[in-house]
């Protein structure tokens, strides 16, 4: 639990130093509650890969931004489940000349479904 503190706290001041919420921007408020803050597109991505399997807050928006507040345990499982998404895997794309002249382009599913996500 202080790890996740510790981890919690190192993204407030990353985030606070930044002055922008770019991705998630995390902070506690006095109860001891999550304050999370996506950009709508951010957060889309992160429902559609299952970043919020077993968590039952739900956003609300306010001033373009989703905000949502998660508890502890909540808290606990949102990590979980980055860790989940984040593992290390075929996310390279590599490009062969073909004799025809033409590019093949090999791109792994998880990454073809992220660059589909993001209208690329």
């Amino acid at each position: 639990q202080q790890a996740l503190h510790r981890r919690v706290r190192e993204a407030v001041v990353s985030t606070q130093s930044t002055g922008a919420v770019d991705g998630v921007n995390i902070t506690v408020d006095a109860s001891g509650r999550y304050i999370l803050k996506f950009h709508k597109q951010h957060y889309e991505t992160l429902k559609n890969n299952n970043g919020f399997d077993g968590i039952t807050a739900v956003p609300e928006e306010k001033d373009g931004v989703l905000v949502m507040t998660l508890n502890e345990k909540e808290m606990q499982q949102f990590n979980v489940n980055q860790e989940k998404i984040n593992q290390e895997g075929d996310d390279s794309i590599s490009v062969s000349l073909l004799a025809s002249g033409d590019y093949m382009l090999h791109i792994p599913a998880a990454l073809w479904k992220m660059i589909q996500l993001s209208n690329g």
